[in-house]
């Protein structure tokens, strides 16, 4: 009686067969879940003739891109970046979240990057979130396994990184701009801005910042120890909070219990610029300015984020000739050449420095003793055209 041939495609390990395949020019690599070498060839042919059962096997198929950005953010909680990396994967699932993770590559994504360059958003954000997709697709390659211990993606596409444009200026807002863009925030938002105007820090700082870093009150001024793991350059500064930072201060306490600007279930609020209402406000803030002014707003201004509030705060202290050594230690710069980007030209310390950015009052009257202050510049000029509202 002759040997049995072998079914080309079929192995045996251990006391299981398993398919090594290629059907269709895709490598079908699988256990049959069987030790019947007879039962393992009716399972090969089977996959042979049913092109729906085979494609569900190959590797990158099965798995869609919502799958993997799912389990990559349950995964990677403890990263610094993570509410950003959710934003861009955010925006990748609303695109391409259905597609299986072998139909992601340069033709899939190219009309969304497209979409993104005609709305204006900048080639470096759409790098950064490129750049995100890219380190799920890699985890899907070389971390994450079925129940066959195959890789979810065989292979990681390659990205052509966008260069459509320059980097977005910085746009530090004059006091006119501020007054409409206040009067367009609700009130825990215009709180979050005047703060981010008066102390100089960044958002992700400011939504982290608790009430256990306050210090002190020195000279008039709270001031609140920022730690190192929560602020980008992973050095320890002091915050220090003039007269308008310490009423925001003041005005919150009490109504928060871990961080100045907490949710209802007690953690940290999420990123400014996509939780906060921030575009629909920054459209009325426009709005605003073009009635009140009877003029075009600036492109920079109908286009102003969140961060150009830490650039305003350096701008204005350069321009009250704070030296740019004091403006990069209140911004917790490294080195002067950092400064010099959140501050233009024009040239006595830290909490002087902050303080030159109060509202100014007027003198005392001797005959009554009231001491007129004014908010905002738009409430001063009012009083001016109006004297008898004094």
């Amino acid at each position: 009686m002759g040997t049995r041939k072998k079914t080309e495609g079929l192995f045996l390990r251990g006391n299981i067969w398993h398919i090594d395949k290629q059907i269709r020019g895709e490598r079908i690599r699988t256990s049959t879940g069987t030790s019947d070498e007879r039962e393992a060839e009716r399972i090969l042919t089977s996959l042979i003739a049913s092109p729906s059962k085979w494609q569900q096997l190959v590797s990158g198929a099965r798995y869609k891109l919502i799958d993997a950005a799912e389990r990559w953010i349950l995964e990677n909680q403890r990263l610094k970046a993570i509410d950003r990396d959710v934003q861009d994967l955010k925006f990748w699932c609303d695109c391409i979240g259905h597609l299986p993770l072998n139909e992601i590559h340069q033709a899939t994504i190219e009309p969304h990057l497209e979409a993104r360059r005609k709305q204006g958003i900048s080639s470096n954000t759409a790098k950064r979130a490129l750049s995100t997709l890219t380190r799920v697709l890699t985890a899907a390659h070389t971390i994450y396994r079925d129940e066959w211990h195959q890789p979810w993606l065989l292979h990681v596409p390659k990205f052509v990184m966008p260069s459509w444009s320059e980097p977005r200026k910085p746009y530090p807002i004059s006091m006119e701009e501020q007054d409409c863009l206040l009067e367009a925030l609700d009130s825990e938002l215009r709180d979050f801005i005047l703060l981010l105007i008066h102390t100089g820090l960044r958002d992700s700082e400011l939504r982290q910042l608790k009430w256990e870093f306050e210090l002190r009150a020195e000279q008039g001024c709270l001031v609140f120890q920022l730690p190192a793991e929560i602020a980008k350059n992973k050095r320890s500064r002091l915050v220090f909070c003039n007269a308008v930072a310490r009423e925001v201060i003041e005005r919150r306490r009490g109504a928060t219990k871990v961080y100045i600007f907490e949710t209802s279930a007690g953690q940290h609020r999420s990123r400014t610029s996509s939780g906060w209402g921030w575009r629909g406000a920054r459209d009325r803030a426009v709005g605003l300015y073009e009635a009140r002014y009877g003029s075009q707003a600036q492109e920079g201004f109908k286009r102003i984020r969140v961060h150009d509030m830490r650039h305003t705060f350096g701008e204005r202290l350069r321009a009250a000739g704070v030296t740019v050594d004091t403006v990069g230690d209140l911004l917790g710069h490294r080195g002067r050449g950092v400064s010099a980007l959140y501050c233009r030209a024009q040239n006595p310390e830290l909490i002087n420095a902050v303080k030159c950015l109060e509202p100014p009052k007027s003198p005392q009257n001797p005959h009554n003793g009231i001491v007129l202050s004014f908010p905002n510049i738009s409430e001063a000029r009012k009083a001016l055209k109006n004297k008898e509202g004094w």
